[in-house]
């Protein structure tokens, strides 16, 4: 038509672009107040572009109505967490549009993947930018653990909003059979409960639901239900590129300051090992050990050995310390830094170990390759490495 949308709206209505997923409360040309739903979407090969619902506004709440009394627009507020996803991976930007896509529609979605990849995240976000998200949004798991809520009182709690089964693998054969009256009460054809109910299900699982339906621990027809919408999650090594920005979010809440680099506390050798390291327990583990070094931080730069000890003892240990030697070789270094070749040959004699001039050279140059000790030129000596004192300490 070539008109903007905010020329269709009141003189008052305030000038906004519309185009940030957001909700607004608007006025239409009639003076009706209107609440104005804009998602932003992204699809392959094409610019972004954004859909606009709108629904008669409910009453504002009283600080609403204050800020607009004050003469500020502030009908907008921002409900879709996927904003806050830091991300720099295109494979997991992909999957964050279908995320945004699949919270358009109300049908159950399944997301997949291994432990501590977000997919509790990624279910949240998807109901905050749902119809349903206004509603609540129920977590099975904990209402059973903490209030041993009645089936009856879940669903009275949930009902038009979202239900969400953490690790859905775990639920028992009674609970999935309650899960599919839901889904039977939501097609209004449930003979088992007492209404019908309007509760969309989003469930999260780490493992082969079809080979757990082969086994008979979960039901066929419960397994056919989530097969309208999938989402598979994606292993923090297979995105590395966000480690850096994650790991600095993560300190920065921790220090609370927003500036914060985890360069500025973390020696050259742990940064590297953190930025390579293979995080089986992707997101989580790594937020994890921010909180660790955090608590270690004393002013000085953190060091590989201060790492907890089940990734000190993850680290190599079969190729770089293959023989006795090589410890008793590393063990002299660290005692007494910066020692030379004769210091290392008489060291070990005195221990008892014979070793030529030649031999030894070959040693610590083997030693140096592999990161454990620094060899420095004339009469420097040789210097123990982050890596080879905290592959001592195991």
């Amino acid at each position: 038509m070539g008109k903007s949308f905010s020329s269709f709206l009141t003189e008052e209505s305030p000038e906004i672009s519309f185009q940030e997923t957001a909700d607004y409360r608007i006025y239409n040309q009639k003076g009706t107040p209107l609440l104005l739903s804009v998602m932003e979407l992204s699809f392959p090969n094409h610019e972004p572009v954004c859909l606009l619902t709108s629904k008669p506004a409910p009453p504002m709440e009283e600080k609403e109505r204050r800020a607009t009394d004050d003469g500020t627009a502030l009908i907008e507020r921002q409900r879709s967490i996927f904003q806050n996803i830091i991300t720099a991976s295109s494979r997991w930007n992909h999957v964050l549009s279908h995320a945004r896509r699949l919270a358009l529609y109300d049908f159950p979605v399944l997301i997949h993947g291994e432990n501590g990849t977000q997919k509790k995240m990624l279910a949240e976000a998807i109901h905050k930018s749902s119809s349903r998200r206004n509603n609540a949004m129920v977590n099975l798991n904990q209402m059973l653990a903490l209030s041993a809520g009645s089936p009856q009182q879940i669903l009275e709690t949930v009902n038009h909003g979202t239900l969400l089964v953490d690790n859905i693998e775990h639920l028992s054969l009674t609970l999935q059979d309650f899960l599919i009256q839901i889904f039977q009460s939501g097609a209004d054809t449930s003979v088992f409960l007492p209404r019908h109910y309007d509760i969309r299900v989003i469930a999260t699982t780490a493992a082969d639901l079809h080979e757990r339906m082969e086994q008979g621990l979960f039901r066929q027809e419960l397994f056919y239900l989530f097969g309208g919408a999938s989402i598979e999650t994606i292993p923090l090594r297979n995105r590395r590129e966000d480690i850096p920005l994650l790991l600095d979010h993560f300190f920065q809440n921790l220090f609370a300051n927003p500036d914060f680099r985890a360069r500025d506390i973390l020696s050259e050798s742990l940064y590297e090992l953190m930025m390579t390291y293979d995080y089986p327990g992707n997101v989580q583990e790594l937020k994890n050990l921010a909180r660790h070094l955090f608590a270690q931080y004393a002013a000085h730069p953190l060091i590989i050995a201060q790492l907890p000890s089940y990734i000190l003892k993850r680290l190599p240990t079969a190729q770089t310390l293959q023989s006795t030697l090589k410890i008793q070789v590393l063990a002299i270094i660290q005692a007494s830094p910066k020692s030379g070749r004769a210091a290392i040959q008489k060291a070990l004699a005195d221990s008892g170990t014979e070793i030529s001039d030649g031999k030894l050279r070959g040693l610590l140059k083997e030693l140096a390759s592999e990161n454990l000790i620094l060899v420095h030129r004339t009469k420097g000596g040789c210097e123990i490495t982050e890596t080879g004192a905290a592959l001592l300490a195991k």
